[in-house]
């Protein structure tokens, strides 16, 4: 097993968050909340991370030791830290197109802190697994204030053969913001907006695109900045000889632009992390021959190598964490669920920089796959 490490401190180099900040001083508002991983938060000092658990309920996981320091009494999910406090939602029995938002007190236990407040979406949306639905909520800033962004969709599900009007009627989709209250999490308003369309042709970079790659959720090409530098990844030769390189321009600078080769490979497969610090690259082609690929870290601003360690099969995503890879890791291997749904069992996974070793490892809620209609 071969461990390459930067010979800078881990602690610096691999977090994008910051550790100064004392644990019993209450987060400033304005500082929000870092998205550890796809549905996963964590505290500015990412000292602990929310998510949904396997059962429903919200986990906080010590990130150094992996231990579960407390679990919401209700079926919740976590959308963004107010200052010590989080803003989750639960769904609402019998409405399938509203959620209820409450406040919990991350210093006491996850216990209820105020807020009750229902919203509710369009009268063809799904909150829950539905067949020909899709549905999406998180946490986000825009202008420094808290805010959640939806997008849903439907199309036709059903078995026989539709015709043209039933697929117009059935085929529709809906965004938009919900603008929250930083103290309280109140909402103070709503505005529409386009659902997401993102163009995935082409792989060359530019200070306006970049060649596609994995967010943790899905294939994009949003640009990158991050440090005042314009990042684009640039994908060159075909599958079987792939070579990846990164370029950098400075902001409002749209001249001449840098680039630092990442890398070669049969089949690259880049992941960003989410707080878009870091590039993951392995070779799927060797992932799937012998499962003994190696994952290289690389630092986004500048493109150097920061870390080697063993690839994990499953892997969706991934975030540095002072001396540890925080991984977000799916099973192939399907298990029933409730009547016509499958699972696939997610957890997170603590990889440490030293060993390439698992650090620790928590379950969290599987992924519901629907079986198709007949």
């Amino acid at each position: 097993m071969r461990i390459l490490l930067s010979p800078l401190p881990l602690l610096f180099i691999l977090s994008g968050c910051s550790t100064g900040a004392s644990p019993k001083e209450p987060a400033p508002i304005d500082e929000g909340c870092l998205t550890l991983l796809p549905g996963v938060l964590a505290d500015r000092a990412c000292k602990t991370a929310f998510a949904k658990g396997e059962d429903g309920s919200i986990v906080a996981i010590d990130l150094k030791s992996g231990a579960v320091v407390w679990r919401s009494e209700e079926k919740l999910s976590p959308l963004i830290l107010l200052g010590r406090r989080l803003l989750a939602s639960e769904t609402v029995d019998s409405t399938a197109n509203a959620l209820r938002l409450v406040l919990l007190d991350v210093d006491q236990g996850g216990g209820r802190a105020g807020l009750a407040e229902l919203i509710e979406f369009p009268e063809w949306v799904s909150v829950l697994p539905t067949a020909g639905r899709s549905f999406a909520l998180k946490g986000d800033r825009e202008d420094g204030q808290p805010v959640l962004v939806w997008e849903a969709g439907s199309s036709y599900a059903g078995g026989a053969r539709p015709t043209q009007q039933i697929l117009a009627r059935e085929t529709r989709g809906a965004a938009g913001v919900i603008h929250l209250d930083a103290v309280s999490g109140a909402v103070l308003g709503r505005t529409s907006r386009e659902p997401k369309r993102r163009p995935l042709e082409g792989v060359g970079a530019s200070t306006d695109k970049t060649a596609p790659y994995w967010n943790g959720i899905e294939w994009s090409r949003e640009p990158i900045v991050v440090d005042g530098v314009r990042v684009a990844l640039e994908l060159a030769g075909t599958t079987g000889h792939e070579s990846l390189s990164v370029r950098h321009w400075k902001e409002g600078d749209e001249g001449a632009s840098e680039t630092v080769e990442l890398g070669t490979g049969r089949s690259l497969h880049p992941v960003v992390s989410s707080d878009l610090r870091h590039i993951f690259v392995h070779d799927k082609m060797a992932a799937m021959k012998d499962g003994t690929a190696e994952w290289r870290a690389y630092s986004l601003p500048d493109g150097r190598l920061e870390a080697t360690v063993p690839f994990r099969p499953g892997t969706l995503a991934a975030v540095a964490v002072d001396s540890k890879i925080i991984v977000l890791i799916e099973d192939s291997r399907l298990v029933p669920g409730a009547p016509g749904r499958m699972l696939l069992p997610r957890r997170l996974e603590a990889i440490d920089l030293e060993t390439g070793e698992t650090a620790w490892s928590v379950p969290i809620e599987a992924r519901v796959r629907l079986r198709p209609a007949r």
